[in-house]
């Protein structure tokens, strides 16, 4: 299943009779899927027609079941970035700083603890995706000696994202140690 880790189903049972039946009941599943579609939330659909995976919506039989499965991990996943930048202490860098970067432009995805530009398109149920921030400063950002950012960023950031996304997947707020990146640091 795309994005098994985070989705939503919706489902139609018609026990009407007759070729009609038929069609006003793959009618009704087409739209209600094009609906959710058209939210632009969902990443991901997956069919299924009378418990068939990847069935066309032509093949539904009555009495029947027709099934989508939407992902929104894609989704999920970029509005929690877009919360970290957005929530991070930014401030212009003086001529030869130590580091370069800024805090808000080092952010990166991890899935089950490797390093990943953008989320794969399989994901079990059990993947583990974290945000981490390497920079040296990470850990007094996070522990509150920011005066930009008072009560740290990912506390605040895991907050919001559970507050927005709770029904979908379990966002906690914790501390991992990188290997080879020195001290451990907010996840």
């Amino acid at each position: 299943m795309p994005n098994a880790a985070i989705f939503q189903r919706l489902q139609a049972r018609i026990d009407g009779l007759g070729d009609s039946a038929v069609k006003q009941f793959i009618a009704f599943a087409a739209e209600k899927r094009d609906e959710v579609l058209a939210e632009g939330r969902a990443t991901s659909v997956t069919t299924y027609v009378n418990g068939r995976e990847g069935a066309a919506l032509e093949t539904a039989t009555v009495p029947g079941v027709i099934r989508f499965e939407f992902g929104y991990l894609d989704y999920v996943v970029d509005t929690i970035w877009q919360m970290l930048v957005q929530q991070s202490p930014y401030r212009v860098k003086r001529d030869g700083a130590n580091p370069p970067t800024h805090y808000r432009d080092e952010h990166l995805l991890m899935i089950n603890g490797q390093e990943v530009t953008s989320p794969p398109q399989e994901l079990g149920r059990d993947a583990e995706i974290a945000f981490v921030n390497l920079q040296p400063y990470a850990r007094k950002i996070e522990k509150g000696f920011s005066g930009q950012a008072p009560n740290g960023v990912y506390q605040q950031v895991a907050r919001l994202a559970h507050a927005r996304f709770g029904n979908l997947v379990s966002v906690t707020y914790t501390w991992l140690q990188i290997t080879g990146a020195g001290p451990s640091g907010p996840a």
